[in-house]
């Protein structure tokens, strides 16, 4: 959450949410979110790396368009 933060993105506190059908990515809304998509999964797997977390390579989160109804800067992080 703080690297997230600290590049700006507005943080909410996790919940107990798991997305068992997809598994870890980063979900956006609209093709304008692509490119923060890509910068949020990006961080959040160099952050697990500099943790010493390690993550199989499938399990790397990725960005992922989902056709929903979201506010168009909405993300959604799925870890595990």
């Amino acid at each position: 959450m703080g690297a997230l933060a600290q590049k700006g993105y507005l943080v909410r506190a996790p919940d107990k949410e798991q997305d068992e059908r997809g598994g870890p990515g980063v979900d956006y809304f609209a093709d304008s979110a692509r490119a923060a998509a890509q910068d949020v999964a990006n961080t959040v797997n160099l952050t697990f790396e500099k943790l010493g977390i390690p993550v199989d390579e499938k399990k790397k989160l990725k960005p992922r368009l989902q056709r929903v109804k979201n506010p168009a800067a909405y993300l959604g992080v799925w870890l595990f």
